[in-house]
């Protein structure tokens, strides 16, 4: 306890506390508040509408170097398309891509996040649904796509620890 004093003492006022027990199963964290999935995300997200031919989804994906592309239905996000789901198509023999349609090799239902969630709330529902990306929107509006690297790096930026024991050795 006198060791954990005297860390809390020499962080001043950076961070306020009471301390009140030493071991806890919550995060601790060395940020007051989390970062949004905005901060985060990037804003170069490409889309597509769901009728169209699967060529006119890979040729801006080629140009941008992008790994997906989001599918619009009247404007809406539907689905995500993947390099995944294209690798897929190849295998399950499909033919014609320039008449295959988007809304046949997308995967979906799509999981989109309002811009406001916190990355450690999209970081879970990445985790958990064993996803890589996830499309923002605002107003059903597609304002930009954070993905699993998006999140991995802002949460390393928190310093999170387990335990006020771990701060000691730190």
């Amino acid at each position: 306890m006198e060791n954990l004093e005297r860390v809390m003492a020499s962080w001043g006022d950076v961070i306020p506390s009471k301390i009140s027990g030493i071991s806890t199963d919550r995060l601790i964290t060395s940020f007051r508040v989390w970062m949004e999935v905005a901060d985060v995300m990037s804003k170069k997200v490409v889309a597509v509408e769901a009728n169209r031919c699967v060529v006119s989804a890979v040729e801006p994906m080629s140009k941008n170097g992008l790994s997906c592309i989001i599918v619009l239905d009247d404007g809406e996000p539907v689905g995500i398309l993947t390099e995944t789901d294209f690798l897929r198509g190849i295998a399950e023999k499909q033919r014609g891509f320039r008449e295959t349609k988007v809304r046949r090799l997308m995967s979906s239902p799509l999981l989109s996040v309002p811009g406001n969630l916190s990355v450690l709330e999209a970081g879970k529902l990445i985790d958990d649904r064993g996803i890589k990306r996830l499309p923002v929107v605002d107003d059903g509006r597609l304002i930009g796509i954070v993905t699993q690297t998006d999140l991995v790096r802002a949460l390393t930026s928190y310093g999170m620890w387990r335990d006020v024991g771990e701060i000691k050795t730190a």
